[in-house]
């Protein structure tokens, strides 16, 4: 499916599973942004937590991520919104996966790399794509992956990824690879800040207009985007949005929200700064179920 984008500064979407603090939601909250404020949106049917999520106001979709209830395995359920519902998807991906993975796409399909099958499982440097139904497809595993995986793009025809732990080996990735066609390809930058890890903290369009931001620690603001050749900082964000910060949108036009310690703020991107925006309607904290302005 082919992705089109959304501007993260009128249409953008976002998902929390876990509130400030660690207390599950008795449902994924969603919250709508329009032109500097943020009105309740409809939850979602499932409380989860370290799930993925991209898409917008129209059309957004959830995959994978725990239940309220265990840890492990992960679920291999999906959830769609098409502007006024949501409709459960039950058993459809292949296989089992949370803790942080990439994904594009929105509910007419869309494509996912990386993550972990649940808190002490495998790591996954699996990928699969989506269509509307939704059907999920094996797609070629990537060389780097694991859980804390970051990445986006055009559904399968142009997708980036940078991070992960635990894949190839027990480390953090700093490798960035593109997929098209079929195949991955490991570019010739490495991500340039330490630790690019994170539940949702990256957005693009695709291959030239990645987004990502870095888990160093709780007072940093680490940011970079990548133009197909050559990492750069992205600039000084407002606020501290760490390792379950949500992105919507790409490097020149996004949608950084929530996340630890600042877990109501939201600022805007225009590809060159950072500017404040409205905050969130509560203090819901941790965007573990995805942000969307692309989609």
């Amino acid at each position: 499916a082919a992705a089109s984008l959304s501007t993260a500064s009128s249409d953008a979407y976002y998902c929390c599973g876990i509130e400030e603090g660690g207390e599950w939601v008795t449902e994924v909250t969603t919250q709508n942004f329009d032109s500097g404020t943020w009105t309740t949106g409809t939850n979602a049917n499932q409380a989860l937590a370290t799930n993925e999520g991209r898409g917008n106001q129209t059309g957004f979709m959830i995959c994978g991520g725990f239940s309220s209830t265990t840890a492990f395995p992960a679920l291999d359920d999906a959830y769609s919104w098409n502007g006024s519902a949501w409709t459960t998807h039950s058993s459809v991906m292949g296989e089992v996966r949370a803790i942080g993975f990439a994904m594009s796409g929105n509910d007419a399909g869309g494509f996912i790399n990386g993550g972990q099958q649940g808190s002490g499982g495998t790591q996954q440097d699996t990928s699969e794509s989506f269509d509307s139904t939704p059907t999920f497809t094996t797609e070629a595993s990537s060389d780097y992956g694991g859980q804390g995986t970051l990445g986006s793009g055009n559904s399968d025809t142009d997708f980036i990824r940078t991070g992960g732990y635990g894949t190839p080996a027990a480390a953090y990735n700093l490798e960035t690879e593109s997929y098209s066609g079929g195949a991955w390809t490991c570019e010739s930058q490495d991500y340039p800040f330490s630790n690019p890890y994170g539940y949702g903290g990256s957005c693009a369009s695709g291959r030239t207009s990645f987004l990502c931001g870095s888990n160093v620690n709780s007072t940093d603001d680490a940011i970079a985007k990548f133009d197909g050749s050559t990492w750069a900082d992205a600039g000084d964000m407002n606020y501290k949005h760490t390792t379950q910060h949500g992105e919507g949108g790409d490097s020149a036009d996004a949608m950084v929200v929530s996340g630890d310690p600042d877990a109501n703020k939201a600022e805007l991107y225009d590809g060159d700064s950072f500017t404040t925006t409205g905050e969130l309607v509560a203090t819901n904290g941790l965007a573990t179920g995805g942000c969307g302005g692309n989609s």
